[in-house]
């Protein structure tokens, strides 16, 4: 975590910054469609990328390829302490761990592959660790018509990644339109969450009674 300094803003913006992080995005082009069936996006778990979108299935320029060659398009995205082991590795051996799994999840396209891409973002993504979430900065500030918005802003709300800067720079907008004389109307609200499901909510329920026993550490700080 690093102090946040704004130069002619002494102790207006109450918070610190969290650390950065790379990330990566690969793509992948199949001549085979993906199988067993399963969701066009979502989150992975166990495997050497965070989360995955069957861009041929959702994007236009995608779709149109696949509906012409048959084939399939994968976009998969490394985040925080997948992609800071990434970091070490060739492109090649970071395109064949990931595609290996791509493969693994939809045996369908196994052996499939007909080009590849990566690319390597530099530092950009807040490493939200342990302590970072209490000492963030909020998007209003003592300041008036003053907010703040990105990735490393408190949106008060569960969020991550890019979904943060979409949920803060909501928020500041909002928060602006009508000092500045705008329709606050015409930009979108936040969307309420969906609530969590039953098993979720009783595994809370129950980490947070042992947390408050002291038999879990504190999320905190």
């Amino acid at each position: 975590m690093k102090a946040l300094q704004v130069d002619g803003l002494p102790d207006v913006l109450r918070g610190e910054t969290p650390d950065a992080l790379p990330s990566h995005t690969v793509r992948f082009w199949f001549s085979g469609r993906p199988a067993p069936e399963r969701a066009s996006n979502g989150m992975v778990t166990g495997a050497f990328v965070n989360n995955y979108f069957w861009v041929s299935t959702i994007q236009r320029p995608f779709i149109e390829w696949a509906d012409a060659t048959g084939g399939s398009a994968i976009e998969c995205h490394q985040y925080g302490a997948i992609a800071e082991e990434a970091e070490g590795l060739s492109d090649a051996v970071l395109l064949d761990r990931c595609r290996r799994d791509v493969e693994r999840i939809w045996p369908g396209v196994a052996g499939t592959c007909i080009h590849q891409h990566l690319l390597r973002s530099p530092p950009g993504h807040p490493d939200f660790r342990q302590g970072v979430w209490s000492r963030l900065p909020r998007v209003r500030t003592e300041l008036p018509n003053l907010t703040l918005c990105g990735d490393w802003i408190d949106p008060d709300r569960h969020s991550f990644f890019l979904e943060r800067c979409a949920s803060t720079g909501l928020e500041a907008a909002r928060s602006l339109a009508l000092p500045l004389g705008l329709d606050v109307n015409a930009i979108p609200p936040l969307l309420e969450p969906h609530p969590p499901s039953a098993g979720f909510e009783a595994y809370r329920t129950f980490a947070q009674a042992l947390r408050r026993r002291g038999l879990l550490p504190s999320l905190d700080r």
